[in-house]
């Protein structure tokens, strides 16, 4: 299993969140393993959002993402 951090939930990581649902299957026959988004780093956990996320996977603390050994890649697309 392939766990992915992605620092920002914004217009690009939205964007590659779609993009993962959608080649989900191309892209874990691709690297011979499934991945899963673990956590994603965002400012408002409440914030209404064009796509469906469960909400255990949203975290305000970064800290749950690069402290994580589970996590095996960090894609940060965070907009200060």
């Amino acid at each position: 299993m392939l766990n992915i951090g992605l620092l920002g939930l914004g217009t690009v990581g939205t964007g590659i969140v779609q993009i993962l649902e959608e080649r989900k299957k191309y892209l874990e026959k691709l690297i011979k393993q499934e991945i899963s988004i673990s956590k994603i780093l965002v400012k408002d956990i409440d914030k209404k959002r064009d796509i469906e996320i469960d909400k255990e996977k949203l975290t305000t603390d970064i800290y749950e993402i690069i402290e994580d050994d589970n996590i095996d890649i960090i894609i940060e697309v965070w907009e200060v």
